[in-house]
């Protein structure tokens, strides 16, 4: 069986920012910072009276401790003020409070960053281990929580980062201003307004947009010029998959694509839609795809409903030898049916299950 598969992931062209690497003149572009409150983070201060910070984040499996304090601990000798890990999930809460434990124990006090992508229950548990958590306003459809995790991160000297996407804005704020940045704006006015009611100060806002004027590469035209490249190609296939590989494109770009296609392609193909459920909107994703056409969504992550192409990340990275061993024979055996491509993405191992997790 052959599917093809679209990545409707945030992918903007790399020519955008091509740009001369020049140091301004500093006599005819003077800096002049503008004075902010002081965010505290873990004893490393950051806002206008203090340095320009630099932060990284770590790419490991944030469950795999061992890996996670390594790589950590290269990111502090390289020079980072904070290094951020991902926390997608109540086992991660602990890992994470376990990493931070054991580099103060080694020396290194270096603030650690926690990325909440999903759940409000995990920045609720997970704000007390850490000096900063990092929250996406769409997850909070409760504002009650918001104002929970406020109060947690006063207790125990934790700020906060509201950190704004496009695509992945929340209900209450698509249904007013839909996905623009007006939108953007009021999602992070919204909380503002919350923590100043609070008089809790100690955060930092973030916002995630495509450049200005960027075409092209984001959109359902993108998207329709590709298919249309592929059956002018005479490629054989028994289905197309359309899958975000973000899980923050907007309900509105899967229903324009997925209708300009099921048009294009007329009423006999098969049109499948998968997407992760990682800012919140994976259901109103779905609900637009077979508004819009699709024959099925895929909720599975099964090897066996891939398609022919596979795509893994270092598929051994950081696991154990006997697990290793297994990965590598189980891969073997795939080889047999599908085509393996390794990319930069992660393998998780949990209770001596191997989950791959695709694009």
């Amino acid at each position: 069986m052959k599917i093809v598969v679209f990545i409707m992931a945030t992918f903007v062209p790399k020519q955008i920012f091509t740009v001369p690497m020049k140091r301004p003149d500093e006599n005819e572009f003077p800096l002049q910072r503008r004075k902010t409150v002081t965010v505290n983070v873990g004893g490393v201060p950051m806002g206008s009276d203090h340095p320009v910070r630099i932060q990284s984040m770590a790419n490991t499996s944030t469950g795999d401790i061992e890996a996670s304090m390594a790589q950590c601990i290269r990111i502090i000798k390289a020079g980072a003020d904070y290094v951020r890990f991902t926390v997608p999930s109540m086992n991660d809460v602990d890992a994470i409070a376990a990493i931070r434990q054991q580099l103060r124990k080694q020396g290194y006090p270096t603030p650690i960053i926690a990325d909440v992508h999903f759940s409000p229950d995990i920045a609720l548990k997970v704000a007390a281990y850490v000096d900063k958590v990092r929250i996406n306003p769409g997850n909070f459809a409760d504002i009650a929580k918001f104002r929970e995790l406020l109060e947690i991160c006063r207790a125990n000297g934790t700020a906060i980062r509201i950190g704004v996407n496009h695509g992945s804005l929340s209900d209450r704020i698509m249904d007013e201003f839909g996905d623009t940045p007006e939108g953007m704006a009021e999602s992070a006015m919204e909380f503002l307004r919350i923590c100043r009611e609070k008089q809790f100060d100690q955060v930092v806002v973030s916002m995630m947009e495509l450049p200005p004027g960027c075409s092209g590469a984001h959109d359902p035209e993108f998207y329709i010029k590709t298919l249309r490249e592929i059956l002018d190609s005479g490629l054989p296939y028994d289905s197309i998959c359309f899958k975000d590989a973000s899980g923050t494109s907007n309900p509105k770009k899967v229903y324009d694509t997925i209708w300009a296609a099921r048009k294009l392609l007329g009423e006999e193909a098969i049109v499948w839609m998968h997407t992760h459920e990682t800012a919140g909107v994976g259901i109103s994703q779905y609900q637009a795809a077979i508004e819009a056409g699709c024959d099925g969504v895929c909720l599975a992550r099964s090897l066996a409903q891939q398609p022919e192409v596979i795509l893994l990340d270092e598929p051994t990275s950081g696991l154990d030898p006997i697990s290793t061993g297994k990965v590598e024979a189980a891969l073997q055996e795939l080889k047999k049916d599908y085509t393996i491509i390794l990319v930069p993405h992660s393998v998780q191992q949990d209770d001596g299950v191997i989950f791959f997790e695709f694009l």
